[in-house]
This record gives C-alpha cells, sequence and structure tokens, in this order.
C-alpha cells in the first residue's frame, strides 16, 4: 500500500505547487482612493511599472476620511483591473500605532501573503507620532489613515521607539516597500525619525510667498504662487527642481543607466522633510543644497525605497496636458523632462521598482 500512497502525495504536491503557482503575486496598496488606483493602473497600462499578472489588494482603515465607496464603485465599472479592498475595522488609537495592537495579527497576515507594499502621498503626518508639538503650519487632516500605515510600517520594519520589537521583515528581507512623498515620511516616522515641520520657515527662514518665489528654483518644494481667483482654471500645486544622487545610499547603479553625476528634475510638491532619520535609512539623494532628503534606502532591507518627489504622476509620462502655474503661465510636465534629461531617470525609477517587487 505504500507505493500508491506515495504517488498520491507526490501528485497532492504537485497540484498543490501549481495551484500555488497559478495565483497572482499580491502588492498591497495603502489609502486605495480611486484616483491612486487610476495612477497605479495607468504605469501598468503604460508599461511604464512592469508588474504583469500582479494583484494589487488596497488597504484602508474604515475611520479614514476618504469615502473608499468611490474606490468600489470604480472597480465595479472596471473589473478587468487587479485590484481588490480590505476594510480594516479594529480600533488603533495613536498611542498603540508601535507596539503589539488590535491591527497586529492582520498586519503579519497582510504581511506575509504580499510580495511588497506602497504608500502613496497625503496630508501632514500628526506631530505627536514622532513626540513633537503641533507646528503652526502643520495640517492633519487624517489621523486614521496615518496610524494604519505608520503602524504597519512599524510592524514589518521596527523602530527605534520599541527595541523589543522584532521587524517582520527579518523573516523576508526581499520584500518591497516603496514610499512617494507622505509614503516616504512615513518610513521614516514609523522606524523612529522625526520631521520638519515647515521647510520654508525652518529650513530657509522665510517668513512670506514672496521670499521662496524670489528664491532660488532648487529651494523650492512646492508651487507657492497664491491661489488663482479665476473660476475657469485649477492651479496646479506641483514645483520642478534638482536633486543630488548620494554615494551614501546606492538608488540607481551604472547597471541602470543612471549615472550620480546627473542631475535629474523631479516634480515635487510637500512642505515637510526628514529631521533626524529613523533606525536603519540612509540618504540616497538630497536637494542640491543638501538640507532636504529627497530619497532614502534602508541599510539592512534592501528593497525598501522612499522618494519625496512624485514620479507617478500620469502627466510627467502624457504629453496631452498643460497645467497652469498661475494664472500667466502653464507647464507641460512631460515636455519639461523631456526637454531637461530627466525623462530617462523616471523611466529607470520604475524599472528598479519593478525589479525590487518582483526580486
Amino acid at each position: 500500500m505504500r507505493k500508491p500512497v506515495l504517488l498520491f502525495l507526490l501528485l497532492f504536491v504537485s497540484i498543490s505547487v501549481r495551484s500555488q503557482k497559478a495565483l497572482p503575486d499580491t502588492i498591497l496598496l495603502f489609502n486605495p482612493t480611486a484616483g491612486n488606483i487610476k495612477t497605479i493602473s495607468y504605469l501598468l497600462e503604460q508599461d511604464i511599472l512592469h508588474l504583469e499578472n500582479y494583484h494589487f489588494r488596497g488597504v484602508y482603515h474604515i475611520d479614514s476620511r476618504y469615502d473608499f465607496s468611490e474606490s468600489k464603485d470604480y472597480l465595479a465599472e472596471n473589473t478587468h483591473l487587479p485590484f481588490s479592498l480590505t476594510r480594516i475595522s479594529e480600533d488603533l488609537p495613536g498611542d498603540m500605532i508601535f507596539k503589539e495592537n488590535s491591527c497586529s495579527a492582520t498586519f503579519k497576515k497582510l504581511f506575509s501573503t504580499s510580495d511588497g507594499a506602497i504608500f502613496m502621498g497625503g496630508p501632514d503626518i500628526s506631530p505627536h507620532t514622532y513626540n513633537e508639538s503641533l507646528h503652526l503650519l502643520t495640517r492633519v487632516t487624517d489621523p486614521a489613515r496615518h496610524y494604519l500605515e505608520l503602524s504597519y510600517l512599524f510592524h514589518i520594519l521596527g523602530g527605534n521607539q520599541n527595541s523589543r520589537h522584532i521587524a517582520l521583515m527579518k523573516n523576508n528581507p526581499r520584500y518591497g516597500v516603496l514610499g512617494i512623498c507622505l509614503g516616504m515620511q512615513s518610513i521614516n516616522v514609523a522606524t523612529g525619525g522625526t520631521m520638519i515641520q515647515d521647510i520654508p520657515q525652518e529650513i530657509y527662514g522665510f517668513t512670506f510667498v514672496d521670499e521662496i518665489l524670489e528664491s532660488k528654483s532648487d529651494m523650492v518644494h512646492r508651487n507657492y504662487y497664491p491661489d488663482d481667483v479665476r473660476d475657469d482654471i485649477q492651479q496646479t500645486g506641483y514645483h520642478f527642481h534638482r536633486i543630488n544622487f548620494s554615494s551614501e545610499g546606492t538608488l540607481f547603479t551604472e547597471e541602470n543607466h543612471f549615472m550620480n553625476k546627473e542631475y535629474p528634475y523631479v516634480l515635487s510638491s510637500h512642505h515637510q522633510s526628514i529631521e533626524i532619520p529613523g533606525k536603519g535609512l540612509k540618504i540616497a539623494a538630497s536637494s542640491m543644497d543638501g538640507k532636504i532628503w529627497e530619497a532614502i534606502v534602508h541599510e539592512e532591507f534592501k528593497n525598501v525605497i522612499g522618494v519625496q518627489f512624485h514620479p507617478e504622476k500620469a502627466g510627467l509620462f502624457n504629453s496631452e496636458e498643460d497645467f497652469h502655474i498661475n494664472q500667466d503661465s502653464t507647464i507641460n510636465f512631460n515636455k519639461f523632462i523631456l526637454d531637461n534629461n530627466s525623462y530617462d531617470f523616471h523611466l529607470v525609477f520604475w524599472r528598479v521598482i519593478s525589479d525590487i517587487f518582483q526580486h
């Protein structure tokens, strides 16, 4: 009887392996607004983000400010998109995010059933999460979102806040993490870092908008032109400036055909930045004056990357749309980076990210 049993077991294992391989690889997308789903979908459809046969699992907290019924409706209308939504409803107060909490079991399951996670841009993080008082220019509008994302990142990366916690990525150091703008700031705060709460005031000593507008372009990190009073245009919040790569944390290499001596233009929209880096983080790129961290990597977990700028915006790859800087001038994002030798940088960036998630 041993031989038939052995054959059955081999057949069972073979079927199980085939079934596992047939399942799509999964990447978590935190804060899966309809806009963020459209952004990732665009990058996939244009083959800028090279992740065929991947599934994106949108993760959000029930107390987040955004109405995720819009995301549900959008996916119901676009059933071909490789997205699903996961709602987390466990209570997650701010004083529990950097320790074992009601979401810990869910976090462990999400981590074990995914290959990586993407954290998108958004509003200011509550300063109490990094033990600072609220600055006059800090605007906290969605704490529940921050608590969820910070706590998940803390669980997988660990941080200075709790040395007894063992990072989940110790068991899977190849797990991929991408943080964009707020996402990079969340990586920093989750690992125990702190934030500069307003760049113009705290770094450059500016008090008035005119001082910012008269400064060098590379010192400006979002569009500070006064809000337009005309009803027929929408003013962009984005601004282009150059970045300088650091030899401390390698983000791009010669094998990626991108040399550190180049200073590509990136699209930026933020007023906060890293002050003290979190546990294990290294600078990969800075502003041209070296005062603002523009990209980070993790010393131990090599597939963790954060960028302060916005390489995901569709306008960078689509020349059909112009954006208003103010009521008198417009800019075409795609034409700008083509004219300033920065288009290839953005393609290389997404190739690197694609490789990280596929590891």
